[in-house]
């Protein structure tokens, strides 16, 4: 999941908030990835968790967000890496 914070600004306070959000909703955030020139926060989460922090940071906060699915070829190659 990708958020993008409007100025540079507002970025830190994004990245606090959404260390909050996670900590709040007991989600864990698998891998974090700041850009502060491109006012940019990517994390990664469980599945089961995307719901409820997609849910949670629509109402939190004032950002735009993309979700990036994992692609088929991922997605057998985890099912099926005892076969690689």
């Amino acid at each position: 999941m990708t958020l993008f914070c409007e100025n540079s600004a507002a970025f830190s306070a994004l990245v606090k908030r959404i260390d909050e959000i996670a900590l709040k909703l007991f989600v864990t955030l698998k891998d974090k990835h700041f850009n502060a020139e491109e006012c940019l926060v990517e994390v990664s989460l469980l599945r089961d968790d995307c719901a409820s922090f997609i849910r949670e940071i629509t109402t939190e906060l004032d950002c735009t967000f993309s979700v990036s699915t994992p692609s088929l070829e991922e997605m057998l190659r985890v099912k099926f890496k005892e076969f690689i």
